[in-house]
């Protein structure tokens, strides 16, 4: 028993290739486990004859494991002492199973994050990572924010692509009120405006902005996050807070330098009381050199109208796409190919090839890239031509009008109406 304990905990060291975000993934999966207890003492401890002490050799090499591993920590992350007491008790010989399962997933979560992947920040992470990262990256690696007990729960049982945490972000570190709402993904920092929502919505509809309780929770910036979690760069971010979104950008300008884009959900009227508007955010990511790419718009008709036969209202919220453009890209100091490379997928994910090609003829010409960089994005350019295209013909566009026309009238959603989606991938949003 004891031969195979040591053998295990050897395979699971070989198989982490630990680095210091490494060390992190360790120390999360143990944390996680422990709370789940998922180990059997019973199974554990039926080969054990009636010992009731797990051996010296186990416990030392167990003991010495979690002392490296908690000083690394500790000198690498400033992690305080409560942090390292909550690991798992190493000498419980059940509990170095704990160990080995991390160990043995490790592989995964540092390749993970390796120079290749893209990197994806998503504040308001519900639902967890977009499929549109898959299709031009197999494995990114997602930052994931939660602060809903809910949602970071169901993130924790469905998300395996990056980490997962349960904090608030803002501009500073402190404490902030969050406003429960029945239906999850409408909760906020900022209390839900129902007495303007009345004017627009149906009263099935604003039961989901119930306020169901309300939190008083710690808060910090997105800058001191990442720092804490040793990570240094970031080439994506989407926020979806309900109306927080500027104040958790005040909170992330150094991050804001490496990224090559951002998704911001922005509001046109206050549905949520004192929230910043459209005008506010795009100001101040204009203002760092990130240039509006697409809009998506959601709409509304003022409730208790007659039928008009008309589905675009006045504009409620909507979601801004921004990207840095590839010339400014290019021309930033100490660019990596490595870098350049996940810009242009980035550009790709959200089906804008022509920026993604200028960025990689601009970078052919500096020679930031290689030919196997090139073709590389070459062959993701491939997958996105037209094999096939209907030729120009008297009334096309008029037809087109019409099949428009009817695939909007099949559509349906809480708001009147919603642009068919951010990007050149036509997918609604969900509500």
């Amino acid at each position: 028993m004891q031969v195979w304990w040591c053998l295990s905990l050897s395979l699971g060291i070989s198989r982490a290739r630990l680095s210091y975000p490494g060390l992190f993934s360790l120390h999360r999966f143990l944390q996680e486990l422990a709370a789940l207890r998922v180990y059997d003492r019973r199974v554990v401890d039926k080969g054990r004859k009636g010992r009731k002490k797990p051996l010296a050799t186990v416990s030392f090499l167990s003991c010495a494991l979690c002392v490296l591993f908690g000083s690394l920590r500790l000198f690498s992350l400033n992690v305080t002492a409560e942090e390292i007491e909550s690991l798992p008790d190493v000498f419980d010989t059940g509990k170095l199973l704990y160990i080995f399962l991390a160990m043995s997933q490790l592989s995964h979560h540092t390749s993970s994050s390796s120079s290749d992947s893209i990197v994806v920040v998503d504040v308001g992470a519900s639902g967890g990572l977009h499929h549109r990262w898959r299709s031009v990256c197999p494995r990114p690696f997602g930052i994931l924010f939660e602060p809903d007990p809910r949602a970071f729960e169901e993130l924790r049982q469905g998300e395996t692509s990056g980490l997962i945490i349960n904090t608030a972000l803002s501009d500073r570190k402190g404490e902030i009120d969050f406003h429960v709402c029945k239906a999850q993904p409408l909760s906020s920092v900022y209390k839900p405006n129902i007495e303007l929502m009345e004017k627009y919505f149906s009263p099935k509809y604003l039961e989901g902005f119930e306020v169901s309780k309300t939190l008083r929770i710690q808060s910090d910036t997105l800058d001191n996050q990442l720092r804490l979690h040793n990570i240094a760069d970031v080439d994506f971010v989407k926020l979806d807070v309900q109306g927080h979104e500027l104040a958790i950008l005040k909170g992330a300008k150094d991050m804001l330098k490496s990224i090559v884009g951002l998704e911001v959900e922005v509001g046109f009227i206050e549905v949520y009381q004192k929230q910043p508007l459209f005008f506010e955010v795009h100001e101040f990511v204009s203002h760092l050199g990130f240039q509006l790419i697409d809009f998506e718009k959601s709409y509304s008709l003022r409730k208790g109208t007659a039928n008009y036969g008309i589905r675009k209202g006045q504009a409620i919220f909507g979601i801004a796409l921004y990207f840095q453009s590839p010339e400014d890209l290019v021309a930033r100091e100490g660019l990596t190919e490595a870098k350049l490379l996940r810009a242009a997928k980035t550009y790709l994910a959200y089906g804008y090839c022509d920026i993604a090609e200028t960025c990689c003829k601009l970078a052919m010409q500096k020679r930031i890239i290689s030919t196997a960089g090139e073709e590389e994005i070459r062959s993701l350019l491939d997958r996105f031509k037209v094999r096939f295209h209907i030729p120009q013909f008297k009334g096309k566009q008029r037809l087109h009008r019409i099949l428009a026309r009817v695939t909007r009238s099949l559509g349906g959603t809480p708001v009147n109406d919603v642009d068919m989606g951010i990007g050149n991938f036509h997918e609604r949003k969900k509500m």
